[in-house]
């Protein structure tokens, strides 16, 4: 949200600035304005083009662009001051656009410093271009010094104030974001303010207020990992396979013992088919928390990640696809830290060991599979059947016998009972079971 807030503030400060330009009505010729905007024209387009699209650019190549550009819209304020005739409607949203580029990308480097600086999260930008003098440097200094110059100088003087929310009824002040203040019709309440009122936090600001350490613009990461023995590796054999573990959080934290629920953001374990240089294991799992978090949570303040693997330390950004994702921060740094103060992110690692299982390999594990589910349903339904059969001896044969005495011939009663026999003979196999049929056989005789 700050970025989109600077932005903005950029945005409407150039505008500012090429007002103050066109109403300087400096004096030139028609002939050498047409020849300035004809190469405008094709210098904002290249600009363009570079400010849009700076993935592969290096902060350097950047900061030219950015100064090139402001110079271009110098030129183009005091053309259209003086001969707003020539300037077409398609070069305006050209320009246009170009402030935004520009904007988006000095804010960019002002979310850098503002995590470099203490309480740089609360530096109010509007306040430092509020001075004239500051604003006219912005045609010719990039923000960011600006920014930084001014801080330093009066720091006191250009911190924003916290802002809270009341309710209309209300004896606390809130976060925008507390649940308690959902729906409701809010009103904004400077801190100044709350003391004055005497307005006491919500427990959504102690919460806030709880974690000094965890810094919204800062992201932490530990990462683990591990080559192992599998039953089969990628060619459907017995071999070794590598995999690596991550643990994301919010803030800035200094020790896995500051990981808490609360400031978790994601972990997880991936697969990969590296079984022979750990190093490359760990460049992959930095690749993995940077995809992370620039596509999935749109965050790009400043990244710190722990890795227990001190050779990969100095070579990760040596990795063309981590070099270039780490443009999309303000920092990425990778520091080193022993492997006992690595354990939650080995624990994570050993819990879920992933493997990537080869076609046949799969087929043959399915196979395998559905014959022993095969097997237990048979196992369950022979228990079964035998629990029945030990029935017999006890109640259908007791059974046989009150109705033998009611009945009067006596030989239906000895066949049911011979059939019984017969089926107790085919399925127990045992002495105690052979002990129990020659029971069976006495009572049979005594009927």
């Amino acid at each position: 949200m700050r970025k989109q807030h600077d932005d903005e503030i950029l945005y409407h400060y150039y505008v500012k600035l090429g007002e103050k330009n066109e109403a300087k009505k400096s004096k030139s010729t028609i002939e050498k304005d047409k020849e300035i905007i004809s190469s405008i024209v094709g210098n904002v387009s290249l600009m363009l083009l570079r400010l849009e699209n700076t993935e592969r650019s290096t902060m350097a190549e950047i900061h030219d662009s950015i100064m090139l550009s402001k110079a271009l819209y110098t030129q183009y304020s005091l053309i259209k001051g003086r001969s707003p005739k020539l300037i077409g409607s398609s070069l305006n949203l050209s320009m246009d656009r170009l402030l935004l580029a520009m904007s988006r990308n000095e804010a960019e480097n002002i979310s850098w410093l503002r995590s470099q600086e203490k309480d740089g999260d609360k530096i109010d930008i509007d306040k430092i271009f509020t001075i004239e003098q500051n604003m006219l440097r912005l045609g010719f200094e990039p923000a960011r010094s600006i920014v930084a110059e001014e801080f330093r100088r009066a720091p006191k003087e250009f911190l924003r104030e916290e802002i809270y929310y009341i309710t209309r009824s209300g004896k606390r002040f809130h976060l925008a974001e507390c649940p308690y203040c959902k729906g409701r019709n809010l009103i904004e309440i400077s801190e100044s303010e709350t003391v004055k009122e005497n307005i006491t936090p919500c427990g959504c600001v102690f919460e806030y207020w709880d974690a000094p350490s965890l810094e919204i613009n800062c992201v932490t990461a530990f990462i683990d990992e591990s080559i192992h023995t599998v039953m089969w590796n990628e060619d459907g054999r017995k071999g070794k396979a590598g995999s690596y573990s991550y643990i994301i959080c919010r803030g800035s934290l200094n020790d896995e013992s500051q990981i808490t629920e609360k400031n978790l953001i994601a972990q997880g374990v991936d697969f990969m088919g590296e079984y022979t240089h750990v190093e490359r294991l760990t460049e992959a799992a930095v690749g993995k928390v940077l995809l992370t978090l620039s596509y999935d949570y749109g965050f790009g303040g400043g990244v710190k990640i722990y890795t227990d693997n001190s050779g990969a330390v100095s070579r990760w950004d040596k990795v063309y696809k981590n070099s270039q994702l780490s443009k999309r921060f303000t920092s990425v740094k990778v520091k080193y830290i022993p492997r006992e103060k690595n354990k939650l992110a080995d624990k994570l690692g050993r819990s879920r060991i992933l493997l990537d299982m080869p076609v046949g390999a799969y087929n043959e594990w399915l196979k395998k599979s559905k014959k022993i589910d095969e097997l237990n349903i048979k196992v369950k339904q022979l228990e079964k059947e035998l629990a029945n059969i030990r029935e017999i001896p006890e109640v259908i044969v007791a059974a046989n016998v009150i109705s033998a005495e009611e009945e009067e011939n006596k030989s239906i009663v000895i066949a049911r009972l011979k059939l019984c026999f017969d089926k107790i003979r085919k399925t127990w196999r045992d002495d105690s079971k052979r002990n129990k049929m020659t029971r069976l056989g006495e009572m049979t005789n005594i009927v």
